[in-house]
């Protein structure tokens, strides 16, 4: 999934969070921001990953990060997609504070 959404979406940072659960699986999410960081596309799979599926959020796209954050606190989303999502936007602010600037392209972050 995370490299077909990257060769999908070539500018801008992309991030994943996960927030693991004991009982229920987990939440995984993939969150993908242009250089001016509005969210272009959001996914998010819950469960355990054998029976789970990446679904979209479409509620999050063309929102900035600060918008989508307030998003979760104010209304009623899972604490697990919440923590995920938070996980991926932190991990977009440390690509784009590092250097100092926003790149041209996704990240590998395999290499990160």
């Amino acid at each position: 999934m995370f490299n077909a959404i990257k060769a999908e979406h070539n500018q801008g940072f992309i991030g994943t969070g996960h927030a693991p659960s004991r009982l229920k699986g987990g939440t995984i999410a993939i969150v993908v921001v242009s250089t001016d960081l509005i969210i272009s596309k959001a996914v998010a799979m819950s469960g355990f990953t054998i029976m789970a599926k990446f679904k979209p959020l479409p509620d999050l796209a063309g929102l900035t990060i600060s918008e989508a954050k307030n998003k979760i606190e104010t209304e009623k989303m899972k604490v697990s997609l919440g923590a995920a999502l938070n996980k991926a936007f932190d991990q977009i602010a440390g690509l784009q504070n590092r250097g100092g600037k926003a790149t041209t392209s996704i990240p590998n972050l395999a290499q990160a």
